[in-house]
């Protein structure tokens, strides 16, 4: 995801593009370590609000019994099912702002609480099917900006029919949609 690839030019009303940040969450400050994160999805879209305040994921990862991953990654699904949503966010000059936060499981928003950062929220997520590929995302709204990220992926627990069928290949270095 890069942010605002739809601005056509100063003409669209309310869209500057110096108000849309692109963060990639790079291994290192080289081209190497900013190339694979872009490579790899590890990446979130902010937007400055009418604040003009800038919001900041400080963290966002999916986890279960046996492991955790980030954005651009794959959690390998777990027996238990219940899958970990860990979120935590701030705005960028540490004030406390507006902001509602979405967790969105495959297209669904499954939880959404509205408060001022610095906000954090953790949900167990005890509807997610282990035999089916899932994604989970982070949307966050309000007057102070919004922030959309790139998906974490949760793999089907292995032996179930989907564990085997055509997902998202998320292999780190091709990251590839088949």
């Amino acid at each position: 995801m890069i942010g605002e690839v739809a601005f056509h030019g100063t003409s669209d009303a309310g869209k500057d593009l110096d108000q849309v940040y692109t963060v990639i969450q790079a291994a290192d400050r080289t081209m190497a370590g900013v190339m694979n994160g872009i490579r790899t999805g590890r990446a979130y879209v902010v937007g400055r609000g009418d604040q003009n305040v800038l919001l900041q994921l400080d963290e966002f990862r999916v986890s279960n019994k046996d492991t955790s991953a980030m954005i651009g990654e794959t959690l390998q699904g777990s027996a238990s099912g219940d899958i970990l949503v860990h979120v935590r966010l701030s705005a960028f000059d540490g004030q406390s702002h507006p902001t509602k936060i979405r967790v969105i499981r495959s297209g669904h928003i499954i939880r959404q609480i509205d408060g001022h950062t610095p906000m954090q929220l953790e949900l167990v997520d005890r509807e997610a099917g282990s035999g089916e590929w899932l994604n989970y995302r982070v949307e966050v709204l309000g007057t102070s900006g919004e922030l959309l990220t790139n998906p974490i992926f949760v793999a089907p627990r292995a032996g179930t029919p989907a564990s085997t069928a055509q997902g998202v290949n998320r292999d780190s270095e091709k990251a590839i949609k088949t």
